[in-house]
């Protein structure tokens, strides 16, 4: 039977209710969110297929000209068989579960690698100049100041960067970028790996 994504770099459609898309697809093998993941009432199998074909970019829900995000998000649901209950609803299409969050945020800078470099490279920059700006240097009160009016120049254009690649790395999944900002913290502490995954 031919596999509805082929074309796709995970062909999710390939792998069988028995198999572990994990072992079997190489792009998916080191995302450690991804492995062993268990959500109550959501076989890992049905979730691999969803988060595949609702997050990958080549995704044929994601082509030209796309159905709004709530209708593709249905529609994953169906292509991975997943029903939809408040439990699926709340997790799922709500995004309220960490473990989601981290399994969505880990597949788009799997994708986009040299993106999310950049971003984490600016909000960095933004961060230490900010930093700089605030500490007040009183021997070199001059170069201080010229110092300070060039940071804030240059933390208006990184700025800008920094939002136009937030564009591009969650495109159109508003809800996704809201939530994994507001939770940053909090997934960063999820992903940090224990003993056993050393």
């Amino acid at each position: 039977m031919k596999s509805s994504t082929e074309n796709m770099k995970v062909d999710i459609d390939a792998i069988p209710e028995d198999k572990d898309a994990t072992k079997e697809i190489e792009f998916l093998k080191n995302l450690k969110s991804w492995r062993n993941i268990e959500i109550e009432n959501i076989p890992r199998w049905n979730l691999h297929r969803y988060m595949v074909i609702l997050y990958c970019h080549d995704s044929f829900l994601n082509k030209r000209n796309p159905l709004p995000i709530s209708e593709r998000k249905i529609a994953a649901l169906k292509f991975a068989r997943i029903k939809k209950t408040a439990k699926v609803e709340k997790e799922l299409l709500m995004l309220d579960n960490d473990l989601i969050l981290l399994m969505v945020r880990d597949l788009l800078i799997a994708q986009n690698n040299y993106l999310w470099i950049e971003i984490v490279s600016l909000e960095k920059q933004i961060e230490e100049a900010v930093r700089i700006r605030l500490t007040p240097n009183l021997k070199a009160e001059q170069v201080q100041a010229n110092l300070v009016r060039q940071l804030t120049v240059d933390c208006k254009t990184w700025q800008g960067d920094l939002n136009s690649n937030y564009k591009k790395f969650y495109r159109d999944h508003a809800d996704v970028n809201g939530k994994i900002r507001a939770r940053a913290t909090t997934l960063e502490l999820i992903a940090i790996p224990t003993s056993q995954d050393v």
